[in-house]
């Protein structure tokens, strides 16, 4: 039937069961997994480095293959990323913390900006507003790239919203921030970091950066 989406079901049965670490690791797997979303994960953080000039200390939150913690670290940001599992990144120039984004192990303002790309969609829509704050407690600068489409197979983006709601959902917690739909681009990923040379064209999803106001 028209306009049913469905994956919605599949979507909270993932959600309901528990299985996010489980199927995340499965993903992970797949170094090459997600190749439009690594693009635009790479991208912010070429954005980042325009925008949040050294020193500047990031904190990548659920980077997955860490594209973006790589390129950063690799031009002297001091980075930590969290995410269920370890990037397999050989002798890795940042720091790794094994964790979930909803329970931050951070000081009050320790890090200059949190990234945290392709990631929030991921997160049970009940959990957004605690994540937004333990964000909002660490850093006073976010850049976040998040998707509004469905995974299949996976089924994985159980919070699917549109820039509004992202945008309230930010304000509620004490953030001010801004939202764009970027025109379709082709990014391109060349040896970052496992010698993976490809080209991935999208206009889905949205960039959202922001501040907490002070």
């Amino acid at each position: 039937m028209d306009g049913v989406d469905n994956g919605a079901e599949k979507r909270k049965q993932f959600n309901a069961l528990g299985r996010m670490k489980e199927t995340y690791d499965n993903i992970y797997k797949t170094l090459d997994y997600g190749p439009i979303a690594t693009a635009r994960g790479f991208v912010a953080a070429q954005h980042a480095e325009i925008l949040w000039p050294k020193p500047c200390k990031v904190l990548c939150i659920g980077a997955g293959n860490a594209y973006e913690a790589v390129f950063l670290s690799s031009r002297g940001y001091d980075v930590t990323v969290v995410d269920y599992i370890k990037a397999p990144v050989v002798r890795p120039k940042f720091n790794q913390i094994v964790g979930d984004g909803r329970n931050l192990p951070f000081k009050d303002n320790e890090f200059d900006l949190v990234l945290c790309c392709e990631c929030m969609e991921h997160i049970p829509e009940e959990d957004i507003d605690s994540f937004l704050r333990g964000v909002k407690r660490i850093t006073t600068f976010f850049y976040f790239t998040i998707d509004d489409e469905d995974d299949p197979p996976y089924h994985s983006h159980v919070c699917i919203h549109p820039p509004d709601w992202w945008i309230k959902k930010a304000e509620h917690v004490g953030f001010t921030g801004h939202a764009f739909k970027p025109p379709k681009f082709v990014a391109m990923v060349d040896g970052v970091p496992y010698g993976k040379r490809f080209n991935s064209a999208t206009n889905r999803g949205f960039n959202f950066f922001g501040n907490k106001i002070l």
